[in-house]
């Protein structure tokens, strides 16, 4: 079991220094964009990289829905955070698809870049998340040797996107009901 520990200090000629305790927690990281922190996952989730599985595009979505993939038999809809945060489709160059999560709860990312295991320890100073559409799904500030990472609330991000999706079609099909229904002739 990996625990979390303080980070501890030493002086140095630059001044404060941090010295990684022995028993930093280990967890799976992720980036969806170059700039982007490390999004960590909660302990105990997996993360697995899919190789040669392009996503393969639903039209009439959002630009955050690159589409879905056929994961061992179940069709699972794939993400694009970085689309999501800007509004506008990103580029599918350089990008890889992650599975994160186990049956009802398992969805697949964009990220850039690979993921990878990351040390980390909670962060001397908490600190403003990078985007204020995120803050509500990044659970705990860490810190290592890769930069800042973010403990990412995966499975609340995929409900909320999820309910956004399913809110939309909910709004234009009582659209349409609404025109089809005063656009019938009355009758006498």
């Amino acid at each position: 079991m990996n625990t979390l520990r303080h980070q501890d200090v030493h002086a140095s000629q630059d001044g404060i220094a941090p010295v990684w305790a022995e028993a930093t927690a280990r967890r799976l990281g992720f980036r969806y964009s170059d700039d982007s922190p490390w999004l960590i996952l909660p302990e105990g989730v997996g993360l697995e990289l899919t190789l040669d599985i392009v996503p393969r595009h639903i039209p009439n979505t959002p630009a955050w829905i690159a589409g879905v993939i056929n994961w061992r038999g179940t069709l699972l809809p794939v993400f694009d955070l970085s689309a999501w945060l800007s509004g506008a489709r990103t580029p599918m160059m350089g990008r890889r698809t992650v599975v994160v999560g186990k049956g009802q709860e398992a969805a697949a990312l964009l990220t850039t870049g690979e993921p990878r295991v990351i040390s980390c320890v909670p962060a001397p100073h908490p600190s403003t998340p990078p985007c204020e559409l995120l803050r509500p799904f990044l659970k705990l500030h860490l810190t290592g040797p890769d930069g800042d990472a973010y403990e990412f609330a995966h499975v609340s991000w995929f409900r909320a996107a999820g309910g956004q999706r399913t809110n939309r079609i909910r709004a234009d099909e009582d659209s349409t009901a609404r025109s089809f229904t005063t656009a019938l002739p009355t009758s006498s």
